[in-house]
């Protein structure tokens, strides 16, 4: 019998000036995306509609992890708002552009550059 050793994504939330900075670290795959999922549920029912989520601290996103960003974004664009990725690594930028979503969710290089016109 294998023993899987139970992975977590940490979340940590700021709010400046009307957007709210998700930090993200660890693993978001099917064993952690419902955390990020509900986490961002959460911020968006609390009215939280600009958000930028900084990736540089996710290890390894799986096809579920990418699907709670996916959710998130859905969430936050039907109350007019907008959700953005914030320093991806390779990996996580590999997926957006195989899946093209990086069309609709666009990664950019610094939390800055995210920030600018949000």
């Amino acid at each position: 019998m294998v023993t899987r050793k139970a992975s977590y994504v940490q979340i940590a939330t700021e709010t400046t000036n009307g957007v709210t900075l998700v930090r993200a670290d660890g693993r978001l795959d099917r064993h952690s995306a419902a955390r990020l999922r509900a986490g961002l549920a959460t911020l968006v029912h609390d009215g939280n509609i600009r958000l930028i989520l900084d990736l540089e601290g996710i290890t390894h996103m799986d096809t579920t992890g990418l699907g709670a960003i996916i959710t998130g974004l859905k969430a936050v664009r039907a109350r007019c708002g907008d959700l953005r990725i914030a320093r991806p690594s390779k990996e996580v930028r590999l997926m957006l552009e195989l899946t093209a979503l990086d069309r609709v969710l666009p990664p950019y290089g610094s939390v800055d550059e995210a920030r600018s016109g949000l």
